[in-house]
């Protein structure tokens, strides 16, 4: 028999063995030994948090079966391959039948999101009115997906995602065990991999303890699971940021002909996206390319078929869209300067030194216009008293408004870091809004519609007022409005070459939902 995998040899005996799930062990240890036990739960949480786990502790502990081992009267049924209506039937039949050794029969449904309408309502009855000597234990890691007359029929345990500290510590603890000799950061970095699953995190260490007979560094993991070295994921960054395409392509076809994934080219992206926006929220420095590349990666699914290429595609996006605002506000070279280039100027510099040109001649008009106007000021009466504390108390007011702007960004960068700890993906949205601040109002305009109508959902709506409070310290006024501006250029853009014009702004939000994941535009 070959060797026993280490997330089976170290998988949860006990409630006390759970790691992070300190919540969900004391209510079922204390149920079990009340007697109180209901006749259905349902576990929610992420993957590789414990739920099985527990639900297998649970079956043994109500039965007071001592070993973990293969029971006839616990029964794991996977709904992701037997999710049909003919599977629910046949386990409607078997529950009548009493259990066998055991007091009672427990029926662990593990991924109870996939059945289909029908089974789960042939589940509905069994869950209504169960003999009293079933319990069922569902898990899953999509609750959303359960119809709500599942969930009000059983008792709801949510298990929390697992902190990377708690992770890494039990990672330590089986890495002694197993003497498998590695570096704190190297189980850093395992742990990050993982995203918070116990069960990933301590596959990835089995997989680098089993091909190591040295002691395992960074390098070392970088290389056994196929990852791209941390400067070169640093360089990527810096050359999407910088606009530069060339490097980018260099940089990404590199990695790919290495023998990168792309799946896990994504996930080390994301990791150093989020290490990276997290110091730069903190120093107050600018982050919005690599805020809208981290929104990009996250809505990338892992299972598209040409996910090498959408990648490639969304990088480039990014670089292409940072040089072109770069671009932007790059000055024009003076009249001077360009004259300096003499005869062999290309057709680029010849088209920058007219508008340079024109640039000066439009100053040069404005000069004389303001001469012209300072005259005809000279020979005006001088203004009466009233009329100079006017005048003066609408220069404070704009002395006031330049402070208070310049405040006003400082209080929205901090409700967005409350909100960012909270619901990253919210944070993500706003990060790449146009906010407006005053003391008694914050309007934030969107694009879309279907931005408009996420950020207006109630506990959305109610999240970010409250960060608005806590950045400012009093009550602020939301507002949400959807910009005019993207589909009215639409509009005009399809008028001139007679296309159909998108009428409906729900169209257009559709059309943008579905471009956004590869970095497309609707036009």
């Amino acid at each position: 028999m070959g060797k026993l995998a280490l997330y089976r040899h170290y998988r949860s005996a006990d409630f006390s063995e759970l790691v992070g799930q300190d919540y969900v062990s004391q209510a079922l240890e204390n149920a079990i030994k009340a007697g109180s036990i209901s006749h259905a739960y349902l576990f929610t949480g992420p993957r590789g948090v414990g739920k099985t786990s527990a639900a297998r502790i649970l079956a043994r502990r109500v039965n007071d079966l001592k070993e973990a081992t293969d029971h006839p009267d616990i029964i794991e049924i996977d709904a992701a391959s037997n999710n049909g209506v003919e599977e629910i039937r046949e386990l409607r039949e078997k529950v009548h039948v009493a259990p066998n050794y055991s007091k009672y029969k427990v029926y662990i449904i593990d991924e109870v999101h996939m059945l289909s309408t029908a089974a789960f309502n042939a589940l509905l009855k069994t869950l209504e009115e169960p003999p009293s000597h079933v319990i069922f234990v569902l898990a899953t890691t999509e609750p959303h997906k359960l119809p709500q007359t599942i969930i009000s029929r059983t008792q709801h345990f949510p298990f929390q995602p697992i902190s990377p500290q708690a992770v890494t510590k039990h990672l330590r603890k089986i890495a002694d065990l197993e003497k498998i000799k590695i570096d704190d950061e190297a189980l850093e970095l395992i742990t990050e991999l993982g995203e918070g699953s116990m069960r990933d995190s301590i596959s990835l260490l089995d997989q680098v303890g089993t091909n190591s007979t040295k002691k395992i560094t960074v390098q070392a993991v970088e290389s056994l699971v196929g990852l791209a070295e941390t400067k070169d994921i640093n360089k990527l960054l810096n050359s999407v940021e910088a606009g530069d395409s060339q490097e980018v392509i260099r940089l990404y076809d590199g990695m790919i002909n290495s023998g990168v994934s792309p799946q896990i080219l994504i996930k080390q992206l994301l990791i150093t996206l989020r290490s990276e926006l997290r110091d730069r929220l903190a120093k107050n420095e600018p982050f919005d390319t690599l805020s809208s590349l981290l929104e990009s990666l996250s809505r990338l699914p892992n299972n598209l078929t040409h996910i090498e290429f959408a990648l490639e595609v969304l990088l480039l996006k990014n670089t292409n869209a940072n040089n072109d605002s770069a671009t932007k506000q790059q000055p024009s070279k003076t009249q001077a300067d360009t004259e300096e280039g003499g005869g062999g100027s290309s057709k680029e510099e010849k088209k920058e030194a007219k508008q340079a040109a024109k640039k000066i001649k439009k100053t040069s008009e404005s000069k004389d216009n303001s001469k012209t106007s300072v005259q005809n000021q000279a020979q005006m009466p001088e203004p009466t008293a009233k009329a100079k504390k006017s005048s003066n108390k609408e220069a404070a007011d704009k002395t006031d408004t330049s402070k208070s702007k310049s405040l006003d960004n400082q209080t929205w960068l901090k409700a967005l870091s409350i909100i960012k700890a909270k619901n990253q993906s919210l944070y993500s949205l706003l990060a790449n809004t146009d906010a407006m601040l005053d003391d008694e109002k914050c309007k934030v305009e969107v694009k879309f519609q279907f931005h408009y109508k996420r950020l207006i959902e109630p506990s959305n709506y109610e999240l970010i007022t409250k960060a608005l409070k806590q950045a400012t310290g009093s009550n602020v006024e939301l507002e949400v409005i959807v910009g005019a501006s993207s589909l009215k250029s639409r509009r005009e853009k399809s008028q001139k070459i007679d296309e159909p014009v998108i009428k409906d702004e729900e169209d257009l939000d559709a059309i943008a939902q579905v471009t956004s994941i590869l970095g497309g535009e609707a036009v």
